[in-house]
């Protein structure tokens, strides 16, 4: 998990932890958000300053993937949300000049989004009888959009929908989510779909004329 809060700290203003499997337990006090393009920003570990105190939750996500090098220098992490996806931790070990013993500097940079990456949108509309539209969104433009039923199929697997073009009276309204599409396999007239979430994340959708 992922998660971003406000300090009651001026110098850093942001706690980030980040919680990954038994290996990854990382809690850092930020003086940005996120670090624009080209940009490193200096960090601190939060029990190297434990006075500074979290008071407000700013937003969290799910993490996709974390990745360290062997020597555990720099870590690379992957979220799972549309924007703002992939960055790193680099973890520099210095030695003090004037006395003896080492100090750590840590420096949080981002790194560019997925090009293109397919999204799994689902919205609600204005119809009783279809309330949901779930559509796969690739660079920028819907190549599959449905009207259904829920947002999930249920206990039975199965959920009856139709293409959202059959219903242009139908109007979408608020997106309640956007997932990272992993991959969308089509076979015939069958597609299989995987998202990248830990929760719900494959799903297949069969077309018949």
């Amino acid at each position: 998990m992922w998660k971003l809060e406000k300090t009651d700290d001026k110098k850093y203003p942001y706690l980030i932890t980040i919680e990954k499997s038994e290996k990854t337990n990382l809690k850092l006090l930020v003086q940005k958000k996120w670090p624009s393009d080209d940009e490193s920003i200096f960090c601190v570990r939060h029990d190297a300053k434990p006075d500074i105190n979290a008071i407000e939750l700013v937003e969290e996500d799910e993490i996709s993937s974390v990745r360290w090098l062997e020597d555990q220098t720099k870590v690379s992490i992957k979220l799972n949300r549309t924007t703002n996806q992939q960055c790193e931790f680099r973890f520099v070990t210095k030695k003090y000049k004037n006395k003896p013993g080492d100090y750590e500097q840590i420096f949080f940079k981002s790194k560019p989004d997925d090009k293109g990456a397919s999204v799994w949108r689902v919205e609600e509309t204005s119809s009783d009888k279809f309330p949901y539209r779930v559509s796969i969104i690739e660079k920028g433009n819907p190549t599959l959009s449905l009207l259904t039923q829920d947002k999930w199929p249920g206990a039975s697997g199965n959920i009856f929908c139709i293409r959202a073009n059959e219903k242009p009276e139908i109007i979408s309204g608020k997106v309640i989510e956007e997932v990272p599409v992993v991959f969308v396999k089509r076979v015939g007239k069958r597609l299989s779909i995987m998202l990248g979430r830990s929760v719900k994340k494959t799903l297949r959708v069969s077309i018949f004329a």
